[in-house]
């Protein structure tokens, strides 16, 4: 069903409680409002014991087109989670993978229990300009029971085109490619260490070696006298007479 990625260190063999209902207030709240920056003055209003205090806006789920535009006018990332699908009926958000685009664009995984059993959704915030979003099929899938971390975490990477984000062409290092996602879960408590885990083992490690042996490289011919430098830098750079290049 899914291609699963060998992940260390993580209890692959966790599942949720099927007794999802009936959840605290609270977290209720934080499952149901969509924009990642609301969301974040929600958490910090509850762990402040502060929540009647905080106004009403911050716990909608969904924002009118009015108020997501000036918004916007702030900062662009005051966008991020904002133009994510409404929920459907009896649906909750279980995991988001935050991502550190411009707009800070987010991808929702949902969760809603039905007569057929367990529904998982993942959306994102283009499902309004392309039939499935930026996301692969299948997006959604009906379960018997909660999904184990192994098959939940397998899912989501297969969905959310993990691939991309690995790309050397996109992101120089891994250390980039894993500072552009923030993977958080109420219900999977290993959700961020299993994405950060399959982050690494996609990311290409050959372009790694390679652009560690290229430093050496350079570090070498810094060393050299002028003339040598030169004709090492080309060298490695590819340049030279025998390529019809002139050599100053």
């Amino acid at each position: 069903m899914f291609i699963h990625v060998d992940v260390k260190g993580v209890d692959l063999s966790f599942r949720p409680s099927s007794r999802l209902f009936p959840l605290t207030a609270e977290k209720l709240l934080l499952s149901r409002v969509k924009g990642t920056q609301r969301r974040e003055s929600l958490t910090a209003a509850i762990e402040e014991d502060r929540l009647s205090h905080l106004h009403p806006f911050f716990t909608q789920t969904s924002l009118s087109a009015e108020d997501r535009h000036a918004r916007a006018a702030i900062h662009p990332s005051f966008m991020g989670g904002e133009y994510l699908p409404d929920f459907e009926e009896g649906e909750l958000e279980v995991a988001r993978l935050s991502l550190k685009s411009v707009t800070a664009d987010v991808i929702s995984v949902r969760l809603r229990r039905t007569e057929d059993g367990f529904v998982y959704r993942i959306v994102d915030e283009y499902m309004d300009e392309y039939e499935n979003g930026l996301l692969d099929q299948p997006s959604t899938i009906v379960v018997d029971q909660p999904l184990t971390m192994k098959d939940f975490g397998a899912f989501v990477v297969q969905v959310s085109r993990m691939d991309h984000w690995c790309d050397p062409e996109s992101y120089d290092t891994e250390e980039e490619a894993q500072d552009f996602v923030v993977a958080t879960s109420e219900f999977y408590p290993e959700f961020s260490a299993y994405i950060a885990e399959a982050i690494s083992l996609n990311y290409p490690k050959d372009r790694i070696a390679e652009d560690e042996e290229c430093d050496d490289r350079r570090r070498v011919a810094r060393d050299m006298p002028e003339q040598s430098r030169r004709e090492r830098m080309e060298s490695i750079n590819g340049y030279g007479e025998n390529e019809g290049v002139k050599t100053k």
